[in-house]
């Protein structure tokens, strides 16, 4: 067996221990006028409203304006802007350890030093909710995902995964949490068969950070949401 198949192998190993406790966020129109920020998988949990990171649209001309949001019951609400091409979230989970009892408790390793492993999960999604220019540009998020092409129901099309603006290589990219999915390229890019409809594109990447004092990697969970005709 080659070496490259192996450590492809290896990386679905990992990322697929990782899908046990992925959780994302993504938006979700209400029986009403308003959309939800839905945190979890299935089924969604709440979450303390200091750990979303601001909502942000882009809008038609490509400008990104904040979005005023109303916390209740454990969920934030907004109103869609009227001429949003795409809402963008981000959300800190904090640091979590693992200790050798088996218990995830949310402290870091300076606070309890002996534990398996400590890490920062953190999510992102990316809402295309107008499909225009803005959908396939990039804007400066400290991980992203870009859509080279519209999608076009039953045909792939080419995704780009980013990290701090740069191509970044190994970034599972599938259709479904349980999905094994593939590997982002050296150029960072990845094929996704769209369907149609509402389709929903998880990613994962897991980042060493060797000299922080308080967690031993970034655990990111990114969604990509668009229709496709």
């Amino acid at each position: 067996m080659s070496l490259k198949k192996m450590t492809l192998i290896s990386a679905a190993l990992l990322f697929g221990s990782f899908q046990a406790n992925a959780h994302n966020i993504w938006i979700e129109q209400t029986d009403g006028s308003d959309y939800v920020v839905r945190f979890g998988h299935n089924p969604t949990e709440k979450y303390p409203e200091n750990k979303l990171k601001p909502v942000q649209a882009v809008m038609h001309d490509g400008k990104v304006e904040t979005v005023s949001t109303t916390y209740k019951d454990g969920e934030a609400y907004f109103v869609m802007p009227e001429n949003a091409s795409i809402i963008l979230l981000g959300y800190d989970n904090g640091v979590w350890s693992k200790l050798k009892n088996g218990r995830t408790v949310e402290k870091n390793k300076i606070e309890v030093p002996d534990a398996e492993f400590s890490k920062n999960p953190i999510k992102f999604s990316k809402n295309i909710v107008k499909w225009d220019d803005n959908a396939t540009k990039v804007f400066n998020t400290p991980y992203e995902l870009v859509p080279m092409t519209k999608p076009v129901a039953g045909q792939e099309f080419e995704i780009k995964a980013l990290k701090d603006g740069q191509p970044l290589e190994g970034m599972k990219i599938a259709k479904s949490e349980e999905d094994p999915g593939v590997l982002t390229n050296k150029d960072g890019l990845a094929k996704f068969k769209a369907e149609k409809g509402a389709n929903k594109v998880y990613a994962e990447y897991k980042l060493d950070t060797p000299d922080n004092k308080e967690y031993g990697f970034q655990q990111l969970e990114y969604v990509l949401s668009f229709d496709a005709e």
